[in-house]
This record gives structure tokens, C-alpha cells and sequence, in this order.
């Protein structure tokens, strides 16, 4: 019993290798075609929420909605235009009905008077329906005037940077993606991916405490308890991971958690993760 009580308890350790990655990670993209002419940040800045990054060039954006501001000007003359002629035309409707009354004037010339108001009223409404055309087209050229000027959406960590001042920036479409002119990333929490081993990750278990080690910081340590499993790799049984398919040779099961402990780090960093857990193969009372 004694030899027992002091006997040293056994500890299976499974080592594996990853990346530290930001949890929210969002890349910068243009949604209007244009040439850059003002990068206001660099790799490795701290931006807030709403702070300007990137300037595309915005004249031809600016001409377009100063030709809608003045079509829509000429369209509302229009307007104008037409009312007061539908108002003439109703003005003298009124008059012809009233010599018909008299039977000064024919049943043709009332006839006429009557088809001149009702055709000022349907080319009113065409008019008015094409101040609506053009306000409309002004408020798209308004807003992408507005999509020149490209703001951070979160505060975070410019994390890469892919344009430089004078290149041209395309936007995607369904085939052909579209640029990505710097990546902005948020540092307050990161995640560390490692890739197990399908020989070791049976051994594994949701839950069970990891240690991280960031290789570039070796005083980067933190233990977390937050580790899961990709959905994928669990069997329904709900018994913990299940190994590789054997058709799949070589392939790896990442695991996923969150470190609190490390902040703004701008790049990936190459981790080791060690989880430790009581070991499946202490002797067993017999073998004592």
C-alpha cells in the first residue's frame, strides 16, 4: 500500500505545431474601381474604428454627380414646363365649354380642348417620373463617391499591407476576385491552430488543458481549457475524436483554441501546443 501511495502518477503528453491567428481578421477591399492615391497606413498600425485608410482617386466619381446634379435640374425646369402648360390647357377647356354652352363652337373644337389637358397631364407625369430616374441615378453616383474613401470598420491591427500609391484597384466578381489592399485585424483575442497527429488524436479529449509556446516569444506561455474539435473529425457517438479515415493518409486534425493571454501580435507566429491528461496505461491493481 505504501509503495502505491508514493508511487509517481503516469502523464501522456501530445505535442503538435500551429499558428497564432486573430479571431477577427477582415480584409480591405474596394467596391468601386480606381487608382490609389493616398495610403494613410502601414503594416503593423493600430487604427479605430471609422479612421480613414485608403484614398482612391475620386474625380471621376465627383464629375459624374455633378452631370446627374445638373440633369436633374433640367429635369425639374421640365417639370415646371409642363405644369404650366397643363394649365393653359384647363384654362382654356374652360373657356371652349363655355361658348359650346352658347353653341358658339363646334363639338370638335371642345373634343380638342379636352384631348390637350389630358395629354399635359400624362407628359406631367412623365416628367416627374423622370426627376424621380435621375435623383435615383444621383444617389448610386452620390455613393460611390462615397466607396472612394475606404474607413476601417473595427479598430485593430493593420496586419498586411498588398497595394502601394498609384496602382489600380479592380473590384471582384463572380470569377475573378477582387483586390485586397491591406488586411485589418483584431488583436484583443487570438486563436492558436494546431494540426494533431491522427496517431495521437485519439488521446485527446474536449477540454483537457493545452499549454501554448509561441516560438518567436518564449515568454509567451499561457495554459487555456477552452480547446474544441472540428465537427468534422467527432464521431455522433459523442465519445471524444475519432482518427483519420485510413484513406486519408498523412492527413491532420486541427484543434482549435483561444489564448487569451497574447495580443497584438501583426503576423502569424509558429506555436507548439502540449496537452497533457492522466495516462490510459497506469498499471492496473493486478500488475501491482
Amino acid at each position: 500500500m505504501e509503495d502505491a501511495a508514493v508511487r509517481p502518477r503516469l502523464v501522456a503528453t501530445v505535442s503538435a505545431s500551429g499558428e497564432v491567428r486573430p479571431r477577427e481578421e477582415v480584409n480591405i477591399s474596394s467596391q468601386v474601381p480606381g487608382q490609389i492615391v493616398e495610403l494613410r497606413v502601414e503594416e503593423g498600425d493600430h487604427v479605430e474604428k471609422g479612421e480613414t485608410l485608403v484614398q482612391l482617386d475620386p474625380e471621376r466619381y465627383r464629375s459624374e454627380v455633378q452631370r446627374l446634379e445638373a440633369q436633374l435640374r433640367m429635369a425639374q425646369v421640365d417639370v415646371d414646363k409642363e405644369d404650366v402648360s397643363l394649365r393653359t390647357a384647363e384654362s382654356n377647356l374652360r373657356r371652349v365649354k363655355a361658348l359650346y354652352d352658347q353653341k358658339i363652337v363646334s363639338d370638335d373644337a371642345l373634343d380638342q380642348a379636352r384631348l390637350s389637358v389630358d395629354s399635359g397631364r400624362i407628359t406631367l407625369q412623365s416628367r416627374q417620373e423622370q426627376v424621380k430616374q435621375v435623383e435615383a441615378d444621383l444617389a448610386r453616383a452620390r455613393d460611390d463617391l462615397s466607396k472612394t474613401t475606404l474607413r476601417a470598420p473595427m479598430a485593430g491591427l493593420v496586419t498586411r499591407v498588398n497595394a502601394k500609391v498609384g496602382e489600380q484597384v479592380i473590384i471582384g466578381t463572380m470569377n475573378n476576385p477582387g483586390t485586397v489592399i491591406l488586411t485589418l485585424s483584431d488583436m484583443g483575442e487570438v486563436l492558436a491552430e494546431v494540426n494533431v497527429d491522427e496517431t495521437d488524436v485519439t488521446s485527446l479529449r474536449p477540454g483537457q488543458k493545452a499549454e501554448i509556446r509561441v516560438v518567436a516569444c518564449p515568454r509567451c506561455r499561457t495554459t487555456y481549457t477552452r480547446a474544441r474539435w472540428n465537427p468534422s473529425e467527432t464521431p455522433r457517438t459523442g465519445k471524444g475524436p475519432s482518427p483519420a479515415s485510413p484513406s486519408r493518409s498523412g492527413s491532420r486534425t486541427p484543434t482549435t483554441g483561444s489564448v487569451p493571454g497574447c495580443r497584438r501580435m501583426p503576423r502569424s507566429r509558429s506555436t507548439s501546443e502540449r496537452t497533457s491528461s492522466p495516462s490510459r496505461f497506469r498499471p492496473s491493481s493486478e500488475e501491482r
